[in-house]
């Protein structure tokens, strides 16, 4: 019955996750939770015993006071309380029972070290489904047309599949990294298909072309190679050289597909010399941009505005994606600005300086519980836990994805991760 339980709980898990890189798919995305709901119930009623919840008082406090934040701001704050309220119980009620099950599961659960496999198996192979995908729309590309289509992925935009495949890197470098340092696994495949995965993963990244996806990745590797250091009992030179080889392939891989670097330290200066009033160069169309590539010029300007957003309104516009709309709407009068392309600064703008406070504060919980689960217990999917939250949040930055199903995919990741950091192989009970 247990593998019966971590296969059904890996592919709905999977799915759950997957489809939110997905636009469109909400209705399959529910099917796959009400299928974990089935599991869930399935679980409990065969658990007659009272259910050992894992302790994360801390973190759930945080999450409490975070709730109760964007529910007063919207009441309090919001231009439009109503429409910001509605969008908190629709979106957070869905996170929070989401966070439910994922704990439920452990705390109900007959064997915690079974459910936590497939907890970490389930969140890897929906990242890992996209990684699959874009490689194989890329080679039937080559095969067709002699040549890659960089920036496609069979089932959307690299800026929604980025941040899956990413996820999927972070959970291989933290297996590789346990592996090597405590000699423990969660996934269930040989550490050479462990490595094979590791550089697979690499080229989908790559053929993606995404920015903030190459971006984190050297980043989650900089962080791994610390901790590596840090943790690893058998000698600094093999450590050493071997991070060394991979820092050099994973510089190369994306390199080899896409040049989107090209004039980066122009659009850089371009950036810095912007005349102060950004919202005309960007919005008015008849203003032209400099002659560079606009990405970086664009992404600063945008953000801007952003934080010209947040100074003109401190406590926020109200959940919901609307705040930085309307500040353009009613500074200039035009219509149809969605985001600063930075989900922090997105966030803040409708949230307020407190709820942006907040998140940090609840997100630097999270890194805490990861890391000390690691460091003292060796648990993959703690430092999973902590490469995924890095990459998300690190990624929301420079792009804009704290928002939608994009945040719930993100949740339902940290969730399931956050569950199975907390089954710990020395104690008899989740800590």
């Amino acid at each position: 019955m247990k593998n019966a339980h971590a296969i059904v709980g890996s592919f709905w898990l999977a799915g759950a996750l997957a489809f939110n890189g997905i636009p469109g798919t909400g209705t399959l995305r529910s099917a796959f939770l009400a299928l974990g709901l089935i599991h869930l119930v399935a679980v409990v009623r065969r658990q007659p015993a009272r259910p050992s919840w894992p302790d994360h008082r801390s973190e759930l406090k945080l999450l409490f006071v975070f709730v109760l934040w964007l529910l007063l701001q919207s009441v309090i704050f919001a231009v439009a309380p109503y429409e910001s309220l509605k969008e908190i119980v629709f979106h957070w009620g869905k996170i929070l029972v989401v966070i439910f099950m994922m704990v439920a599961f452990v705390a109900y659960s007959e064997d915690a070290k079974n459910t936590r496999n497939w907890l970490m198996l389930g969140t890897f192979l929906s990242g890992f489904f996209h990684v699959v995908a874009t490689l194989g729309l890329q080679t039937w590309k080559v095969m067709t047309t002699g040549q890659f289509s960089v920036g496609e992925s069979l089932f959307g935009n690299y800026g929604y599949i980025s941040p899956y495949t990413t996820m999927s890197l972070s959970i291989l470098i933290a297996e590789i990294i346990a592996r090597l340092s405590f000699k423990k696994n969660l996934l269930p495949f040989s550490f050479s298909l462990i490595w094979l995965f590791f550089f697979l993963t690499l080229c989908a990244e790559g053929l993606l072309a995404a920015k903030a996806g190459y971006l984190m990745s050297v980043v989650q590797l900089a962080v791994a190679f610390s901790i590596l250091v840090l943790v690893y009992k058998d000698g600094h030179k093999f450590v050493i050289g071997l991070t060394f080889i991979v820092f050099l392939v994973s510089l190369a891989v994306p390199l080899m597909f896409a040049n989107r670097w090209a004039n980066i330290g122009e659009s850089i200066a371009a950036s810095i010399k912007a005349k102060d009033d950004v919202v005309d160069t960007v919005f008015r169309p008849d203003s032209p941009l400099p002659d560079i590539d606009p990405s970086i010029y664009l992404r600063y300007s945008w953000a801007r505005i952003g934080l010209d957003a947040i100074a003109d309104r401190p406590m926020g516009y109200g959940y919901g994606s609307i705040g930085y709309g309307k500040f353009i709407e009613g500074k200039t009068g035009l219509s149809g600005a969605v985001s600063s392309h930075s989900g922090w600064i997105d966030f803040t703008i409708d949230n307020g300086i407190p709820g942006f406070l907040l998140l940090i504060l609840l997100t630097g919980a999270l890194l805490k519980k990861g890391w000390t689960n690691f460091f003292f217990h060796g648990n993959p999917a703690s430092l999973a836990l902590v490469l995924t939250i890095v990459n998300y949040m690190g990624r929301c930055a420079i792009d804009g994805h704290l928002v939608g199903s994009r945040l719930t995919g993100f949740a339902l990741a940290t969730a399931a991760l956050w569950a199975a950091s907390s089954v710990i192989d020395n104690e008899d009970k989740p800590g």
